[in-house]
């Protein structure tokens, strides 16, 4: 196998296109793909990500991994693996970093809460029976989009931090971006879980739940010359570097919180995966059995084993696609690749970076054991339910009076709504006091496309909340803490 790709087939930086003109070039100090970096590095959603759930809660101890920690995790392994494959490792990184912007608080219980809320599978008003597909669904790479597109602010002139297409696309398509069918649903009956509590309306989810709103934001993911998504192997990459971190730092979570044992983890590993394994990997894998029993000298052994191990598997095959895919299209040198790309879609070269086919069937087992010991243990399954059970009341306390709802939430509500009152964010006590009154009138009560765009601003503040700010707007307006569902 060559070890080394023959040429460069980073993202083209002369195709990357911004939803606005810059008024300022990157100047010599940073190129196109560096300025999305540093714009997603200081936006206020990034520094959220610190007190947010990824599997654990964040107030489960000092030593779990946060959103954040997982961020920069998969921003180290990412451009690690794209200095290895000859792309760009500051779009690789740029993604990296934006790729949870969206992100909810309580991790992905709570996606899943504001996902049945905003598809109306989870009925908290009437009038979210009558919302049509375009109002509907929420889903945390799409939101990343809604976050750095439009909710972030970087100048006044325009919403959003204005990044390039290539940034934007490889942040929605780390992961899927449309649900499987509801979980929720019971195959006897075709109801929703929550039919117990409304016993004569059934749910509507049956099929997928829908993310029709967010189809607003495909333009940012298209490239102007040919209308095909920007693409990048950049983006693929940081998809797979997403997969590793969390691999190796749920199992580390977990062997520090009880939920899993070392023993078995090592017999998992040598089951599934010890076949693909190196004499290097069998030598630590090898040490790691002597570590066992030593918490202190166990848990960065094995972030050393899964890491490397998956890391490397993933380097090597695509060195070898990638050389493949060069020989194929005849490209000698860069400038042949970028003048073939505009003419490229993604189903033709989706398959290249990634794992090798004989591991991919282990890996998917090795992440169903992880799933099945971790995520769906009784400590995480205990705080994924208070999550949901949060954001649930939080929901229902500001549809039942949105009077109690921030100032800055107030402004942008009104602003979804009608986009054109831009003097709103500006608006002085007075004017506050009147918008909180309005919002909360008889008109407002019955138009139905003002409460869709409460619903929506009610989402977006939410889902852009840690835990710790989630839990104590929950007592400021119940009056104390947490009660048993």
């Amino acid at each position: 196998m060559n070890r080394k790709v023959k040429c460069s087939l980073g993202a083209p930086v002369e195709y990357c296109n911004r939803e606005h003109a810059e008024l300022l070039s990157p100047g010599p100090y940073r190129s196109q793909f560096q300025r999305d970096r540093d714009r997603i590095l200081y936006s206020k959603q990034f520094r959220r990500l610190s007190g947010k759930t990824q599997v654990f809660l964040t107030a489960s101890h000092d030593h779990i991994r946060t959103r954040l920690t997982h961020t920069l995790e998969v921003a180290q392994i990412a451009t690690v693996t794209a200095r290895y494959l000859k792309l760009d490792e500051n779009l690789a990184e740029a993604i990296a970093l934006g790729h949870d912007a969206g992100h909810t608080p309580f991790g992905h219980a709570g996606e899943n809460a504001l996902s049945l809320i905003m598809s109306g599978c989870d009925e908290l008003a009437p009038f979210q029976q009558t919302m049509t597909e375009p109002d509907k669904g929420f889903k945390h790479n799409l939101q990343s989009l809604r976050v750095l597109c439009d909710l972030e602010v970087l100048r006044d002139k325009h919403s959003g931090l204005n990044l390039t297409d290539y940034t934007l696309w490889g942040i929605k398509n780390h992961t899927n971006s449309k649900w499987k069918p509801c979980k929720h649903i019971q195959e006897e009956d075709n109801s929703c879980y929550l039919k117990k509590h409304k016993p004569k309306k059934e749910c509507n989810q049956g099929k997928i739940q829908s993310v029709g709103f967010y189809d607003k934001y495909e333009r940012y993911v298209r490239k102007e010359r040919s209308g095909f998504d920007a693409w990048s192997f950049e983006g693929y990459l940081v998809k797979f570097a997403d997969e590793i971190a969390q691999r190796h730092h749920d199992i580390e979570d977990a062997l520090f919180m009880g939920t899993i044992r070392e023993k078995e983890l090592i017999e998992e590993i040598e089951t599934l995966v010890s076949d693909h394994m190196d004499m290097g990997d069998k030598k630590l894998l090898s040490s790691l059995k002597e570590k066992s029993g030593d918490k202190l000298l166990f848990l960065p052994k094995v972030s050393t084993l899964i890491v490397g191990f998956l890391n490397k598997q993933l380097i090597q095959n695509s060195i070898s696609n990638l050389n493949k895919f060069i020989d194929e299209h005849r490209i000698r040198k860069r400038k042949d690749f970028v003048e073939i790309y505009p003419e490229l879609e993604p189903d033709q070269v989706s398959h290249i970076i990634g794992f090798p086919e004989s591991l991919v069937e282990k890996e998917n087992q090795f992440h169903s054991f992880l799933k099945s010991r971790i995520l769906n243990s009784f400590e995480v399954q205990r705080m994924d339910g208070k999550g949901r059970f949060i954001i649930r009341r939080l929901f229902k306390a500001y549809l039942k009076n949105p009077r109690q709802l921030h100032d800055s939430t107030i402004n942008f509500i009104f602003r979804i709504h009608d986009p054109s009152h831009k003097s709103w964010p500006t608006a002085g006590p007075s004017e506050m006091g009147k918008m909180r009154e309005e919002i909360d009138s008889l008109q407002r009560r019955a138009d139905m496309e003002f409460q869709v765009s409460l619903l929506r601003g009610i989402c977006d503040h939410v889902a852009g909340m840690t835990d710790m700010f989630a839990l104590s707007e929950y007592e400021r307006l119940y009056g104390g803490p947490i009660i048993s569902t």
